[in-house]
């Protein structure tokens, strides 16, 4: 009896055993980021980016609503710019040195974050409630895994060569270990970007909202529209009027000698008419 009992009591506790391993098995695949080029473990450089457009009722209020979320999660505004896109814009005269304008204006807030890695989805989450619409949504996920494994093993190569006996005295002082040891700088410091890039991804953020109207009273640009009152305007034409003769009399002033030579050739002129018609009727009476 005995015996019976023992073989089911140990296939109990084989499969226990079984059921424990899957279970780790689960859990380690879970945690572990396995590279597309089958690099696994710390090894592993997975750039994320995203990028999200939403429509919001403030933009400004969204704006800091970005930010204090960025910075709770362990995050940084890199970049915000708030621009106003005008549309249709109508001028209404309201006196002669007055407009009343009207824009249709939008407002538009463009902001660059960068969010930890680990948190990218949650903070993707959470600015999604602060709009009621969402235009677009990207996340890309760029492998560098490849990239950072060959800076790595090249850096590791120059260092090799320069560590060397006999050539630490002759490569120092010669430009090609200065170009090496600049090329191990350049490939030290790309590995250095992309784990920025990797540990802290880049989210951009459009917000815009329904367009509003802004009414505002400027100074008449149109110069054309400032007249004088008609009182003055009359006692200028009255005044106007006046010079205009004066200007006209010296005008004939200045052409006096013509008037004499006009008048001296009239009375020539009448002279002789008077002379012959004198002489006709003499004439004629004879």
């Amino acid at each position: 009896m005995k015996r019976l009992l023992f073989f089911p009591a140990l296939f109990i506790i084989i499969s226990g055993c079984q059921n424990n391993t899957g279970e780790n098995e689960l859990a380690k695949a879970l945690t572990d980021t396995t590279s597309i080029t089958g690099i696994t473990g710390d090894s592993v450089k997975l750039v994320k980016t995203a990028r999200i457009d939403f429509k919001v009722k403030d933009v400004e209020k969204a704006g800091w609503g970005v930010s204090a979320l960025a910075q709770q999660l362990g995050g940084k505004i890199f970049h915000q710019q708030l621009e106003t896109i005008e549309g249709e814009r109508k001028e209404l005269k309201m006196s002669d040195d007055s407009l009343l304008v009207i824009t249709a204006y939008t407002p538009r807030v463009a902001i660059t974050v960068r969010i930890p890695s680990e948190n990218l989805e949650l903070f993707l989450h959470n600015i999604a409630g602060l709009g009621y619409y969402t235009s677009s949504s990207r996340l890309d996920i760029e492998d560098k895994s490849l990239a950072f494994l060959e800076n790595e093993l090249k850096q590791k190569n120059r260092q090799r060569e320069l560590s060397k006996p006999g050539n630490t005295v002759k490569a120092l002082a010669s430009m090609q270990s200065i170009n090496v040891k600049d090329a191990m700088i350049e490939q030290h410091i790309a590995n250095r970007a992309i784990d920025a890039d990797v540990n802290y991804s880049l989210v951009n953020i459009s917000l815009f909202q329904n367009s509003l109207v802004r009414k505002e009273v400027i100074a008449n640009y149109i110069l054309t529209g400032y007249e004088l009152p008609f009182h003055k305007r009359l006692l200028n034409a009255i005044g106007n009027g006046w010079e205009m003769f004066l200007s006209f009399v010296l005008f004939l002033a200045h052409l006096w000698m013509f008037f004499l030579v006009a008048g001296i050739a009239w009375i020539i002129y009448r002279y002789f008419q008077q002379s012959r018609k004198m002489a006709y009727n003499n004439s004629t009476f004879k």
